[in-house]
């Protein structure tokens, strides 16, 4: 069975069971779907920089995010790496349906992968069905944020986009932690400069809504301000 011929058969499961689907935002590895893999499916462990897998490498194994985060980029057109996404848990990622991944991941914090074979895929409905609807999840979450964008300034879409970002672990004085990409990375994503998101990063610091820890950890420290600025209705913003 080809690459094409299993990402119809996961699409083709989740249509059938669109009309009774509940929404979700991240899909549950169900142990049902998992009894029996064996060494078809393996949890590692990547430190931060660690890369995942390649562009143009050879696509047979699906990872699923348990835990952290990966940045998904690609080459562009003069070969300059381009940021497109951050992945946390409950993703999936290096699903293709052509031979070789399409982009690059690299983990961003110590993130914890579940790699599941292509055979494995191949060979259970569960997992096409459960795949299927993360593929779609993830279709509608980000049309709903392309949509939003549109409707929005620079501050709106990095408020929106930080609320977004995966959790870290811990919570309490510093507020909700989430873990961060490179700032570069956030420009190519949101589609800005990078002096842009400096600028605004700065902004939103000395508002109080949010505060830097380190390179790849952020407090959300006021979420309601961060909300009205997503939706244009804080001053100043």
């Amino acid at each position: 069975m080809t690459k094409m011929d299993t990402a119809a058969r996961i699409m083709s499961a989740r249509a059938g069971d669109a009309g009774h689907m509940p929404h979700r935002t991240a899909t549950v590895l169900n142990p049902a779907a998992l009894r029996g893999l064996g060494d078809k499916a393996t949890t590692v462990v990547y430190s931060k920089g660690r890369k995942v897998f390649e562009q143009g490498q050879p696509a047979d194994v699906v990872y699923k995010v348990v835990s952290g985060a990966v940045v998904l980029s690609a080459q562009n057109d003069v070969g300059h790496r381009q940021a497109m996404e951050v992945a946390g848990a409950g993703s999936f990622l290096g699903f293709s349906s052509a031979e070789t991944y399409q982009s690059s991941a690299e983990a961003i914090s110590r993130t914890m992968l579940m790699r599941i074979s292509r055979d494995a895929i191949e060979q259970s409905p569960a997992l096409q069905r459960m795949i299927g609807d993360a593929l779609t999840s993830k279709l509608e979450k980000l049309q709903r944020e392309a949509s939003a964008r549109l409707r929005t300034n620079a501050a709106g879409a990095l408020a929106g986009f930080i609320l977004s970002l995966p959790k870290a672990d811990g919570n309490g004085d510093s507020g909700e932690l989430r873990i961060v990409p490179a700032q570069q990375d956030i420009a190519c994503c949101l589609g800005l400069a990078a002096a842009t998101v400096g600028r605004v990063l700065r902004r939103l610091r000395t508002a109080g809504a949010i505060m830097p820890l380190s390179k790849d950890r952020i407090a959300i420290l006021d979420r309601d301000l961060m909300e009205k600025i997503c939706v244009g209705e804080a001053a100043g913003f």
